[in-house]
């Protein structure tokens, strides 16, 4: 058995400083790393295979490595692995939006990676390839993100950047807020070329980022037991409009 390198390192990779600083992230799980280790986006740098998952032809490898239950453990960041590991190189594009395909969503202050991730993932569903958050969202090469974006984060692309600076330089772009109180998006058609906005999980959209809505839009309530439910999670509010734009 090969004793596996690099443990304190590879840990590191959970912090984004790090993960920046030496441009490779994390994934877990046999589905999402084989599926990156098919992709062209990104590049594997190694992969570790948990002992009772190793088999023969792996040997043949020399980017995979085999490292028993415990050593694993000591790697892993889920509770119940499937015992694969992987490291890779992120994707090369910018992280200032340059190209973009429409609609595009757009994220203030999203914090939870579970949202995030599966905001990718059901982006990729509908075929959305273009994200836009504020800089003070989660990072999309966290191991939660892409853990819970079933390996999507190589084919949508994420961008970070100053939503003002953003909204004031593409004015001419039409700019739908998703709010608690707005125009019932049941009875709006959703254009094409336009930015779909959502706020924080707690606290919703920004006033300063309101100016820029052309119209605020709402999912209504239909619940008999209206004052009992608060709001829609992020990522199931974004799932309804991503289905509605492709009506």
């Amino acid at each position: 058995m090969i004793d596996f390198p690099g443990k304190k390192r590879l840990v590191s990779l959970r912090k984004k400083r790090n993960r920046y600083a030496e441009n490779m992230f994390v994934a877990e799980g046999e589905k999402i790393v084989g599926e990156l280790l098919l992709s062209k986006e990104v590049v594997p740098v190694i992969v570790y295979i948990r002992e009772d998952k190793w088999v023969e032809k792996f040997d043949e490898n020399k980017l995979f490595v085999r490292v028993n239950e415990k050593k694993f453990r000591q790697i892993s960041t889920l509770e119940t692995s499937q015992g694969w590991l992987g490291v890779f190189k992120m994707p090369n594009y910018v992280t200032k939006p340059m190209h973009l395909t429409f609609p595009v969503l757009v994220f203030d202050s999203i914090r939870d990676p579970g949202n995030l991730g599966t905001i990718i993932r059901t982006a990729d569903w509908f075929g959305i390839d273009t994200i836009v958050c504020s800089k003070d969202s989660v990072d999309v090469f966290s191991p939660k993100v892409v853990q819970s974006s079933m390996g999507a984060v190589v084919r949508v692309k994420v961008y970070y950047t100053d939503l003002e600076v953003f909204f004031k330089s593409r004015s001419e772009v039409p700019l739908y807020a998703f709010t608690m109180n707005g125009n019932n998006v049941f009875n709006f058609k959703i254009p094409e070329q336009s930015f779909l906005l959502f706020g924080n999980e707690s606290r919703g959209i920004s006033e300063k980022l309101l100016t820029f809505a052309t119209k605020k839009i709402t999912i209504p309530n239909f619940s008999k037991k209206r004052n009992k439910i608060e709001s829609l999670n992020v990522a199931v509010s974004a799932s309804i409009v991503m289905a509605l734009s492709k009506k």
